[in-house]
């Protein structure tokens, strides 16, 4: 027998508690579009969503649409989904990530990349491997551009995709812009 509860149930979310202290919730193999329908049951560190069919991340209609327990969330992994593009800044939803995993996703446009990490001042390690986006870095040159210009656009950034943010990154980007405007 099928109770009416049951079949409005959203995706199954198993919660991880890490010798650590930290919890993890895995909502991994679900067939998610949307994170919208997810709820947390508690307060977690990381937030699993890898090995879904999410496309885009959403814009919540509002504040009070938005998942409150996000907001505790300080790695986030969205890896091997088909995930194109951000419909809003992951700001506005989990604006304490401090990691991001965004492996074997389908983000082409390095400018929407840019969007989605807009304004996250925590972000250090960000995983951008076997995208469309990090696979055109075929040469060494094209790889340190992308670094630059991404710790240009989140300043806490100290990792991208195994390549470690230097000083020189940092500085690169302001050079360019000043022999650009002389």
């Amino acid at each position: 027998m099928e109770h009416p509860a049951d079949s409005m149930a959203g995706p199954m979310i198993r919660m991880l508690q890490l010798p650590s202290g930290q919890r993890t919730a895995l909502v991994r193999n679900q067939c998610l579009t949307t994170p919208s329908s997810i709820i947390l049951p508690s307060i977690c560190d990381t937030l699993d969503l890898s090995h879904n069919n999410i496309s885009a991340w959403p814009k919540w209609p509002s504040t009070d649409m938005q998942p409150i327990l996000f907001q505790s969330i300080t790695n986030l992994i969205l890896s091997y989904n088909s995930l194109q593009r951000f419909d809003a800044p992951l700001k506005n939803t989990v604006p304490l990530l401090t990691g991001l995993s965004l492996r074997g996703t389908s983000i082409e446009e390095l400018s929407e990349l840019k969007y989605g990490i807009k304004g996250l001042k925590s972000l250090r390690c960000l995983d951008i491997c076997e995208t469309p986006l990090w696979e055109r870095c075929t040469d060494a040159d094209k790889q340190y551009n992308m670094v630059a210009e991404l710790s240009n656009s989140c300043r806490a950034l100290q990792v991208v995709s195994g390549v470690r943010v230097t000083l020189a990154h940092r500085k690169h980007i302001r050079t360019s812009k000043s022999s650009t405007t002389n």
